[in-house]
């Protein structure tokens, strides 16, 4: 299967340089990965046609009135071609990619954002508001929705229901919030979920991670879990419990192939590798971070009793969309640099990430809850199209309990100085 990824900002560029262009032609740059027998083409950037770079792969785009072949051109970096049909409510596409065993149609294309929207490519076309994506098989009970009605109300329409349980969608670290976010997903009617972490179950889980009891104590967490979620629902749900850290192979294999990939980690070196796969493979990326802390001048019990700790509690929830900046950029990795290294190591043992000043002192599941229910509300804006750019959450409880919630980001525009986003769409040159 070929499949291409180009993010809707970059979308949008490139039609914007196929309507100024005599020829109604521009190139896309590519990166690739393979996942399977899937082989996924991802945008770059876009130039006029023929580009002028010698170097990179580059996709042909045409937009006409009807799909059609692209004529061959002369262009050794050349992988294929793409013939747009683009009016307010469709777009119908056709394309091929070249390969030394020949040329192979180009099946799909997605557009990771603003209603998460993926078009097959046909003749027949797709409406952009009511394409159903990938259609259940004929006996799946997907194809009774009135369980979901009430979700279906709130997306705005059984499509943008059906998109969001057709997508793919991987949770990196599952033990106390990760277990929640799971358990959400799935009774929302997400049928494939991608679990990872390399954790297995201690006694102090048990108390607020979603579908463990004391038997599971020592199992995998992402075993336990996956277990839980099958036998509370009477619905068939694909799982793959993944039982390792994110840097290891079968663990980013798996999710480079999501849609949107949670990461709900304590560690800055796996929060900066789910971050770079995010980024590398145009993967929507939505990272939570919860804390209860305490002044450490003030972290043993004060002498009258009933007097209240210095208590600092609060969460982070960050939306990231491809080719709208990534974690670092967005001010989602203070301690970016020492992620580097300690991701670079590979194995040596993690410092604290908590400043000196404070102390962790516990967690909380309603604290957990709140933050969760916020990231998947995130993404069900996303999918039902309101929602249309980078956000960022930040929760806060003063010590009399009172709730804030800022919005640290002001612009939409990506840092233009970010490593992480220059390599954007690179797909397996890095990885």
């Amino acid at each position: 299967m070929q499949l291409l990824v180009c993010p809707v900002p970059l979308f949008g560029r490139l039609l914007e340089v196929i309507e100024k262009s005599p020829q109604r032609r521009a190139a896309l740059l590519v990166g690739s990965s393979r996942s399977g027998s899937t082989r996924t083409w991802l945008g770059r950037d876009v130039a006029l046609w023929p580009p002028r770079e010698s170097s990179g792969s580059w996709l042909g785009v045409e937009l006409t009135q009807e799909p059609r072949a692209i004529e061959p051109d002369l262009c050794e970096h050349l992988v294929g071609r793409l013939s747009l049909s683009v009016r307010p409510d469709t777009c119908h596409t056709s394309g091929v990619i070249h390969g030394e065993g020949g040329s192979e149609p180009l099946e799909k294309l997605a557009l990771p954002g603003p209603g998460m929207r993926e078009i097959t490519c046909t003749d027949a076309g797709a409406s952009w508001r009511d394409s159903p994506g990938r259609l259940p098989a004929p006996a799946s009970q997907h194809n009774r929705p009135s369980r979901w009605l009430r979700s279906i109300g709130a997306l705005g329409g059984e499509a943008g229901w059906r998109r969001l349980t057709n997508l793919r969608v991987g949770i990196v670290g599952c033990g106390r919030t990760g277990s929640l976010i799971a358990q959400q997903l799935a009774h929302l009617g997400v049928r494939e979920l991608v679990l990872i972490d390399p954790d297995v179950i201690e006694v102090h889980n048990l108390g607020e991670m979603v579908g463990v009891r004391e038997r599971d104590l020592r199992r995998a967490k992402v075993d336990a879990l996956a277990d839980f979620l099958h036998a509370s629902l009477d619905i068939p749900v694909g799982v793959v419990p993944v039982a390792s850290s994110i840097i290891d192979g079968r663990a980013a294999t798996e999710a480079k192939s999501c849609s949107v990939l949670f990461s709900t980690v304590d560690a800055d070196p796996a929060r900066l590798a789910t971050t770079i796969l995010c980024t590398l493979h145009h993967i929507v990326h939505i990272d939570i971070g919860t804390g209860v802390f305490v002044r450490q001048d003030t972290a043993t019990p004060p002498a009258r009793a009933g007097q209240p700790y210095h208590r600092l509690m609060g969460a982070d929830v960050r939306l990231i969309l491809p080719g709208d900046g990534c974690l670092r950029c967005r001010g989602g990795l203070v301690r970016y640099h020492d992620a580097v290294r300690e991701l670079c190591a590979l194995g040596a043992a993690l410092p604290s990430t908590v400043s000196g000043d404070r102390l962790r002192a516990g967690s909380s599941a309603a604290l957990n809850a709140m933050a969760t229910s916020l990231a998947v509300h995130l993404l069900l804006d996303l999918v039902a199209d309101r929602l249309r750019r980078t956000l960022w959450l930040h929760l806060d409880f003063d010590q009399a309990g009172h709730l804030t919630v800022q919005y640290p980001l002001t612009t939409s525009s990506a840092a233009t100085d970010c490593p992480l986003c220059a390599r954007a769409g690179a797909g397996e040159e890095l990885t």
